[in-house]
């Protein structure tokens, strides 16, 4: 996972709800797909040249986790703050 940074706390503002976090990975070059969850939701697809855009519905922890299509996967910590 090369998107969201580890230990940062990513702050979205209510008053856009256009603002987004962005995940991205590298992959292996034999990936074609990358599967986004958050916790255990799924967030949804991309490929691996193309980043994913996030704005979770509420403040927390969460644990990101990355799985391409041949089943290898990445994890990490990250919390998002709302501010007005």
């Amino acid at each position: 996972i090369s998107s969201p940074l580890t230990q940062v706390t990513y702050s979205l503002r209510l008053s856009q709800p256009q603002e987004r976090i962005t995940l991205s990975a590298n992959a292996a070059a034999d990936a074609r797909l990358l599967y986004w969850f958050a916790d255990h939701s799924l967030i949804g697809q991309s490929t691996p040249q193309q980043a994913l855009a996030w704005r979770p519905e509420k403040s927390g922890h969460f644990r990101l986790r990355v799985s391409d299509d041949q089943g290898r996967s990445s994890s990490r910590m990250l919390r998002v703050e709302f501010l007005p």
